[in-house]
């Protein structure tokens, strides 16, 4: 998501630019085609950005950024599936707790990392 919102303000900047510069009639026809295409980039990334929000409509205040860039829910429910039925085609969730996190420590899989190498 952060890199489609930022490749989107460097379609902005680059429109903007491009209005800027283009002062006389023959710059202006000449940056049109440059212009349709970045026009066209910036639909096709607020689409995917709109895309991306309806697939994973994540609320800041309820993930937490973990290591390696990896998202995590703050708090949730741990379950297990389970089939039943004839050939095992009913699916069956048991609750069996709940988590939450406060924060990751990012310094301590670094120093387990820097144990592995020593002999």
């Amino acid at each position: 998501r952060i890199e489609i919102e930022k490749s989107l303000d460097n379609v902005e900047e680059e429109l903007r630019q491009l209005a800027t510069e283009s002062s006389g009639f023959l710059q202006k026809a000449l940056g049109l085609r440059q212009s349709a295409v970045l026009v066209e980039k910036r639909l096709k990334l607020m689409a995917q950005l709109e895309d991306m929000e309806q697939r994973y409509p994540l609320q800041q205040e309820k993930v937490l950024q973990g290591p390696n860039g990896v998202i995590f829910a703050k708090e949730g429910i741990i379950a297990v599936k389970r089939f039943r039925g004839t050939m095992a085609a009913q699916e069956q969730y048991h609750w069996v707790g709940t988590f939450k996190f406060n924060e990751f420590f990012e310094d301590e899989y670094e120093e387990e990392d820097d144990d592995d190498d020593a002999p």
